[in-house]
């Protein structure tokens, strides 16, 4: 039985898999999806039969306590200027449209 856990997710009993790169109707039957799409290749996507969503701390909008929030924001560091990477940014949207 396939399992994945996502954030306030875990999701059990894979039903249904989809390559999307060229038709994404799949996705229009509801139900839960998860979604993988490589840089440059193929986008899959896994339906699952059992989700059970992990309680939210509805005061901080996170999850309860024990649960993965990555790393702190201050721990990020960029070499590059806000004008260059916004340039860079804008790059990066074009080429994607």
């Amino acid at each position: 039985m396939g399992r994945a856990w996502f954030a306030g997710v875990e999701a059990r009993g894979v039903v249904e898999h989809a390559e999307l790169s060229r038709d994404d109707t799949p996705l229009r039957g509801g139900g839960f999806w998860a979604v993988v799409g490589e840089f440059e290749g193929p986008v899959h996507a896994w339906r699952f039969e059992d989700i059970r969503r992990r309680p939210v701390d509805a005061r901080a909008g996170r999850l309860t306590k024990g649960s993965w929030r990555g790393p702190a924001a201050s721990s990020w560091s960029s070499s590059l200027g806000r004008d260059d990477y916004c340039r860079r940014v804008d790059v990066v949207r074009e080429a994607i449209r």
